[in-house]
C-alpha cells in the first residue's frame, strides 16, 4: 500500500469536506483551492504529469481565480452561512466511507500504465468532449448569473 497516495486521498477528502463546513463563503473557496492542489498532486502521484500540469494551470490558475471572483463580485460583505447538523453529518459520513474503501483498496503502482501526451489528447478530444463542453456551459451560466445578481444589487441601491 503507498502510504503517500493515502496520505494525499485523506488531505483531498478533508479539503472537499471543509468546502461544505465552512461557514464563511470566501474560505470555503480557498478550501475549493487546496482541493484543487490536492487533486493535481494525486494525479503527479499516478504518473499523469500534463493533467496534473493542466490541472493547476486551469483549474487552480483560472477557475479557482473566477470563483472567488465571483464571490466577491455577489455580496461586499462576508457571507456568514449556517451549519445545517443534516450537511455535517452526511459529510462525516462520506468521509468515514472513503476512509473506509481506501484502507480497503490495495494500490499497485505498477499497473499502471502511462500514456503519451498523444493518446491523451486524442481521448479528452473524442471520447469526453461532450463532457467538457457541458461543464463550460455550465461555468459560463453562472458567471452569467452572478453578474446579474450584482447589477441587481446594484439597481436596489
Amino acid at each position: 500500500m503507498d502510504v503517500i497516495f493515502i496520505l494525499l486521498a485523506i488531505l483531498t477528502i478533508i479539503s472537499a469536506s471543509m468546502i461544505f463546513i465552512s461557514r464563511i463563503t470566501f474560505k470555503s473557496g480557498l478550501f475549493l483551492g487546496v482541493f484543487m492542489i490536492m487533486i493535481a498532486l494525486l494525479y503527479l502521484k499516478l504518473y499523469a504529469e500534463f493533467i496534473a500540469g493542466i490541472q493547476i494551470l486551469i483549474y487552480v490558475g483560472a477557475i479557482l481565480v473566477l470563483i472567488l471572483f465571483v464571490i466577491m463580485l455577489v455580496g461586499r460583505e462576508e457571507r456568514i452561512l449556517s451549519i445545517n447538523p443534516l450537511r455535517l453529518l452526511f459529510s462525516i459520513a462520506m468521509i468515514i466511507l472513503i476512509i473506509y474503501s481506501l484502507l480497503k483498496i490495495r494500490l499497485e503502482i505498477s499497473e499502471i500504465k502511462r500514456y503519451t501526451i498523444s493518446e491523451l489528447s486524442k481521448t479528452l478530444f473524442t471520447k469526453y468532449y461532450l463532457p467538457f463542453e457541458v461543464v463550460a456551459l455550465a461555468i459560463l451560466a453562472g458567471i452569467i448569473g452572478s453578474i446579474f445578481i450584482a447589477l441587481a444589487k446594484e439597481g436596489e441601491r
